[in-house]
């Protein structure tokens, strides 16, 4: 069993509806001592909590931001000649808790026991549905709002989008919400700054079809195309991103 420590949030959850998203600062060091309130670790992952997306059958589930994680750092981990940065999941899971004498996830389903789970799959949108996941990442970067140069500002958002167009093409996987919030700053040892694409909870597997319509609409909205706007039967490309 992994276990880490946090003193630190570096994101937290603005409302009590949604996802629920909460980012930690973490370490696999426990501390020698216990951390006042000012004092903070030296962190070496991030620890990702969310209530994401899902679909009622796990088996089915293409929205699945651990399953798409690791297929991109499988594809990239050996084969990255651009030297273009990826997220890479150390480790991650829908989060499990004892009920009643046995281990259930901690999903819609399991929130609500009185609910027929078939049912509560033809009822369920993939915007209803949800599984709480946990997801660790040894790559920390800072917002983007940190950039003090133009010239490092379209360095960074050049490589988020090479990471992007390539993670479509070789992993047939689209994000879906690229906004300044999922790309962050990741400063290298050589004093060079890398964009760092992150939060694939929107993404989709397009595997078996590339131009398949997407009706939902999804994205943040001041960076939302047109078609994913008016929820458009037109085919979604990457340019959609």
């Amino acid at each position: 069993m992994m276990v880490h420590s946090s003193a630190r949030t570096s994101c937290v959850a603005d409302c009590l509806f949604g996802r629920h998203t909460r980012c930690f600062l973490a370490t696999a060091n426990r501390p020698a001592k216990k951390l006042k309130v000012d004092e903070s670790l030296e962190a070496t992952v991030v620890i990702k909590d969310a209530f994401a997306f899902a679909k009622p059958i796990a088996s089915k589930d293409d929205r699945d931001e651990v399953k798409m994680l690791k297929k991109i750092w499988d594809t990239f981990k050996h084969d990255n000649p651009d030297r273009t940065l990826y997220a890479k999941i150390m480790v991650g899971s829908c989060m499990r808790f004892k009920r009643g004498g046995r281990i259930v996830e901690d999903t819609i389903s399991t929130m609500y026991p009185g609910v027929d789970g078939e049912l509560l799959a033809k009822v369920s949108s993939d915007l209803l549905f949800r599984a709480h996941r946990r997801i660790v990442m040894d790559i920390i970067g800072k917002p983007l709002q940190t950039v003090k140069t133009a010239k490092d500002f379209v360095a960074i958002i050049c490589n988020a989008l090479q990471c992007h167009y390539a993670i479509v093409d070789k992993c047939n996987i689209l994000h879906r919400d690229i906004s300044d919030n999922n790309i962050l700053v990741v400063r290298m040892k050589d004093g060079t700054v890398r964009g760092l694409l992150i939060d694939f909870d929107c993404a989709i597997d397009i595997s078996e079809d590339k131009t398949k319509v997407q009706s939902e609409m999804t994205g943040t909205f001041p960076f939302m195309s047109l078609n994913n706007l008016t929820c458009s039967t037109v085919p979604r490309t990457s340019l959609d991103n």
